[in-house]
C-alpha cells in the first residue's frame, strides 16, 4: 500500500471539489481522492503546524 499525506496549513476542506466545492479549483487533489481513500474526519494533534509535524 502506498500512502500520500498532503498537509496544507491553511486549506479548508470545503474549498476542494472532493468535499463538494462547486468550482473546479483542485483537479489534482480531486483525482487523488477519486482513485484513493478519502478521509471524512481528521483530528489535529495541535493547532500549530510546527508542533504537529516536527518533533
Amino acid at each position: 500500500m502506498k500512502i500520500i499525506l498532503i498537509a496544507i496549513d491553511t486549506l479548508r476542506a470545503d474549498r476542494l471539489g472532493c468535499y463538494g466545492y462547486h468550482d473546479d479549483i483542485s483537479p489534482n487533489i480531486d483525482g487523488l481522492a477519486k482513485d484513493g481513500i478519502l478521509f471524512e474526519n481528521m483530528i489535529a494533534e495541535n493547532n500549530v503546524t510546527q508542533s504537529t509535524f516536527y518533533r
